[in-house]
């Protein structure tokens, strides 16, 4: 009987695209050293600060630390992403799977069947606008009682005022608080986000004199918005444009020091165009045109460089020879959203400190003693950290710390 011979299959029509793959996956693997050593620097994409270096002393937490760090501080890494969104689309013919409303959710750290997952990391809504899947994650998966936080908030604040220096809470609001106009018909944590959210605003509009520290800025943020007919929030992104920065300013000085700024100094100045964090954290690039507003007051002559709130506390000095400034030395504890809005925030204070407001997470001491060198503590949190399980700033062991530094 002939041996039947079986001619070889033809070459897969994915073999060029795979062989590319590898060639590029080599190139990737020793691009980042290279760009190391000529000087390129990681730069945050996602809304938050890049990982800290870990410590030998943290024991085995130091192993996923390491990970964690090592991921943030790789050079080049929005270029990477940049590159696998298009490498993805144009060998595959498919954008990848890393987020979104459609597709499978990756939304945070957990394994599988982790309640994380059931949340996507970015919310695609329509006309191309983006939210933070976090803004709907956070609340949902939260189990305390709201009302924990709040008399956590209050007992901070009896704590600062206890010493004798005064206390201002901000709450930047989420963006899909204020402008869920673009939001898709039905997504993740849609109920369970917006009951926790009510429940935490009317937690908070029960406390006793609260208009002379507290300040909620969702009504402010609409007037404005409203008066200039765009949205205050970036399209592809999950902050609040120039123009909320300028109303995060002005509330924050309305309450501090009546009369000593007005929106009359806040003038539009141009157009600005930037890519947006939430298209970033999907893969994508797309960029943002909006309006820059800028404080612009007779005399003032801010510092060369403002920074945002790091792990360590940094001084910052504005001067004046003709309008006010508010004096007293002031310690503004603050997120991305104290970020987005420091140009026209830092240069109404002469004498102004500026921290993470989660530094003191790992090591209290930071912000125990930032607060015993100031005589005024602003705290601006946004809404979703508001609203999740634990705030780090809130929790007893680190309001102790600050009870012992304060004396």
């Amino acid at each position: 009987m002939a041996t039947e011979i079986i001619d070889p299959p033809p070459p897969s029509s994915r073999s060029t695209p795979l062989v590319a793959v590898a060639v590029i996956g080599l190139v990737l693997l020793f691009l980042p050293a290279l760009a190391f050593v000529v000087g390129a620097r990681a730069e945050p994409i996602e809304n938050r600060p890049l990982a800290d270096l870990p410590s030998p002393a943290d024991g085995w937490s130091f192993f996923p630390g390491m990970n964690a760090w090592s991921t943030d501080h790789l050079p080049l890494r929005k270029d990477a992403v940049e590159l696998n969104d298009r490498l993805v689309e144009g060998l595959f013919g498919e954008a990848p799977v890393t987020g979104g409303s459609s597709g499978p959710a990756v939304g945070g750290s957990g394994g599988a069947g982790s309640l994380d997952n059931l949340f996507p990391r970015v919310i695609e809504g329509d006309d191309g606008w983006l939210y933070l899947g976090s803004d709907m994650k956070n609340p949902c998966l939260a189990e305390r009682d709201v009302g924990d936080t709040v008399d956590e908030l209050v007992a901070l604040r009896d704590t600062v005022e206890a010493s004798g220096r005064r206390f201002v809470f901000v709450v930047a609001p989420d963006k899909s608080s204020v402008v869920p106009e673009h939001l898709p018909g039905t997504y993740p944590g849609e109920r369970c986000a917006a009951e926790r959210k009510a429940a935490m605003w009317q937690a908070l509009g029960a406390i006793e004199g609260r208009e002379s520290w507290l300040i909620d800025l969702r009504e402010p943020l609409l007037e404005r918005q409203a008066a200039d007919g765009v949205d205050i929030y970036r399209q592809h992104d999950t902050h609040w444009t120039p123009r909320g920065g300028a109303v995060f300013g002005q509330e924050l000085l309305g309450v501090l020091e009546p009369g000593l700024t007005s929106y009359a100094d806040v003038v539009q100045t141009g157009t600005r165009d930037r890519a947006g964090d939430l298209a970033a954290l999907l893969g994508r690039v797309a960029i943002d045109t909006y309006a820059v507003w800028e404080l612009q007051r007779a005399g003032v002559v801010p510092p060369d460089d403002l920074p945002s709130p790091g792990p360590r506390p940094v001084r910052l000095q504005t001067t004046s020879t003709d309008a006010a400034l508010f004096r007293p030395p002031t310690l503004l504890l603050g997120d991305s959203f104290t970020a987005a809005s420091r140009p026209l925030v830092y240069p109404l204070f002469a004498d102004l400190t500026v921290l993470q407001s989660q530094s003191g997470a790992s090591d209290p001491s930071v912000i125990a003693d930032a607060i015993a060198a100031s005589e005024v503590v602003v705290l601006e949190v946004v809404e979703r950290d508001l609203v999740s399980e634990e705030v780090p700033i809130l929790t007893p062991s680190l309001r102790a710390a600050i009870a012992a530094a304060l004396g």
